[in-house]
C-alpha cells in the first residue's frame, strides 16, 4: 500500500486560492525593506505567495495587498508590479 504524500498548500495574497507551493511564485521582503522574487523558495525574509493565473488585477491593488502582506512601510516599486505582470501574462 502506497502512502499518499503531503503537499505544502500556500493561499495567494492576491485571489485567496490555495494551491500547492509548487505552482506559486514567492515574493520575500529582504532586509533592505526592498521585495524580490524568490526563484527557489530559499531567501531569507517575509514573504507571501502569488499565484501564477492571477491576471485580472490592475497595479493598484497588486501593491496594497503585497504591502500588506509583507508589512511594508514603503510602496512597492513599479517596476516590480510590472516584472509581476508581465510574469503573470507568461505563464
Amino acid at each position: 500500500m502506497s502512502r499518499v504524500r503531503h503537499l505544502p498548500m500556500r493561499t495567494c495574497v492576491l485571489c485567496g486560492d490555495k494551491n500547492p507551493k509548487q505552482e506559486m511564485l514567492r515574493i520575500v521582503r529582504t532586509d533592505i525593506n526592498s521585495v524580490a522574487i524568490d526563484e527557489h523558495g530559499s531567501m531569507n525574509g517575509r514573504g507571501c505567495y502569488v499565484c501564477l493565473d492571477a491576471t485580472g488585477f490592475d497595479p493598484g491593488k497588486i501593491n496594497d495587498k503585497i504591502r500588506r502582506a509583507l508589512k511594508l512601510r514603503m510602496e512597492v516599486p513599479a517596476d516590480f508590479i510590472e516584472q509581476l505582470i508581465a510574469r503573470f501574462n507568461s505563464g
